[in-house]
C-alpha cells in the first residue's frame, strides 16, 4: 500500500498526469484500507488507533484467523464459527458486528489522513 500511495503521488507530479490512473489507484488504496480495518483484528487489538505502518511487509505472524459469517469458506466441511468480520452491523453476517462502527470510523479517519498527506 505504501508503494501504491507513492505511485499516486508520482503520477500527480508529472507534467500531464493521467487522472484515470490516479483515480483507479486511489480507489484501490482506499478499498484495501477499508478492508484492512473490517477484516483484520486491528480494531480488536488496537482500537481506533490508525495503523501508520499499513502496507509494511515486515513483522508478519503465521496462521489464519477465521473471517466469519455465512460467506466464509475457510473450512470445507462446516461453516466457520466466530471470526473477525466487521463488514456490517448485522450479527447474521458479521461475527464482530458490534465493532463495525469503530472499524468504519477508523477507516474514515485514515482516509482523511491519506488525502491530507499524513500517510
Amino acid at each position: 500500500m505504501q508503494s501504491l500511495r507513492s505511485q499516486i503521488i508520482q503520477e500527480l507530479l508529472l507534467a500531464e498526469p493521467d487522472y484515470v490512473v490516479v483515480r483507479e489507484r486511489i480507489g484501490q488504496y482506499l478499498h484495501l484500507l477499508q478492508m484492512f480495518y473490517s477484516n483484520t483484528n486491528w480494531i480488536e487489538v488496537r482500537g481506533q488507533e490508525i495503523c501508520r505502518s499499513l502496507g509494511s511487509l515486515s513483522n508478519y505472524t503465521t496462521g489464519k484467523c477465521s473471517h466469519g459469517g455465512p460467506q466464509d469458506s475457510t473450512s470445507s466441511t462446516s461453516a466457520a464459527l466466530g471470526g473477525i468480520n466487521k463488514d456490517t452491523g448485522n450479527p447474521l453476517y458479521s461475527p464482530h458486528f458490534y465493532l463495525h462502527t469503530s472499524a468504519a470510523l477508523t477507516a474514515i479517519e485514515h482516509t482523511r489522513r491519506f488525502f491530507s498527506d499524513k500517510g
